[in-house]
């Protein structure tokens, strides 16, 4: 399929108004929002590993950017002004995860159809009023620092069962009362949370 810049910009400033009306804007911190992030970090480097990208840094926002890495006219549309504006990390994740599922159209997804949707989670942490920045070199979800090194060496990945909101604010309750540490794993969050209504 052949890329339309004018459409693409189109669709594009469309989807980024309907996003940005959808964000509530809460300044409450909520643990839920780390899990979601190591969810997407994880995702993302399944994504890289299938695509050979050889740095594992993240220290850039485009880093995060693996459209450019399926099709090379691609950045030619990064390359605008309107995409490379310099905001901070929601705002660039919010460009990504549109541009995302506009692209996707013009790609043969047919060998990445075990591969999961890379941007999801970032944008529900930000959906959720949640706050992305680095400072000192550590990533900051809210005013928790999160430390990837685990994931970026490839020991660990962490996916959250679900990103439904009911569950994700199951998990800040849990938090907030001091019981999360219970947990071995988020299969054990997620079995406890499916048996809430004894248990809570």
């Amino acid at each position: 399929m052949e890329l339309n810049k004018d459409k693409i910009l189109d669709l594009y400033n469309t989807k980024i108004k309907e996003i940005t009306s959808q964000i509530k804007y809460d300044e409450k911190i909520k643990y839920s929002h780390v899990i979601l992030f190591k969810d997407y970090i994880s995702r993302l480097f399944l994504w890289r590993d299938v695509l050979e990208i050889n740095n594992t840094h993240l220290k850039t926002r485009e880093s995060h950017n693996i459209l450019i890495y399926l099709n090379n006219e691609f950045k030619e549309i990064f390359d605008l002004e309107i995409i490379n504006e310099k905001s901070n990390f929601n705002a660039y994740f919010i460009r990504l995860y549109v541009c995302w599922n506009i692209f996707k159209s013009y790609i043969n997804f047919s060998k990445y159809k075990n591969l999961p949707e890379p941007y999801n989670p970032i944008l529900k942490i930000i959906l959720r009023g949640g706050d992305i920045y680095i400072h000192n070199g550590v990533y900051h979800i809210d005013d928790f620092g999160v430390s990837i090194n685990n994931i970026l060496n490839g020991k660990e990945k962490y996916f959250s069962p679900s990103l439904e909101d009911d569950f994700l604010d199951f998990l800040d309750l849990k938090f907030k009362k001091g019981e999360l540490t219970n947990f071995t794993n988020y299969n054990d969050i997620w079995i406890t949370y499916k048996n809430k209504g004894s248990l809570m």
